[in-house]
């Protein structure tokens, strides 16, 4: 449990026949999450895992591709996401 930062960076690139190759500058994210998780045992073999988690976060990308000069772009982002799984152990000695 607790909380975290995140971070992403990412571009595109666009490529289209017959025309020039557009590439984008990048664009950056900036977030914290907040979670809690737990593993249940079920057998000395099996465990019951899973977590929920929500992330909020800042993003921002700028390009020089408008005929009208450089445009910006920012905007806030917010997800939520949970997960069960099974955990299975193989082998190994006590």
């Amino acid at each position: 449990m607790g909380p975290g930062l995140e971070f992403a960076s990412s571009k595109q690139k666009l490529e289209t026949a017959g025309q020039p190759d557009v590439e984008t500058k990048n664009s950056t994210f900036f977030g914290v999450n907040g979670r809690i998780g737990g593993i249940m045992k079920l057998s000395d073999n099996l465990e019951i895992s899973g977590e929920i988690s929500h992330s909020f976060g800042y993003a921002s990308a700028e390009g020089d591709n408008n005929p009208a000069g450089t445009a910006k772009s920012t905007w806030t982002t917010g997800d939520f996401s949970a997960f069960w799984g099974l955990t299975f152990a193989f082998g190994g000695s006590k």
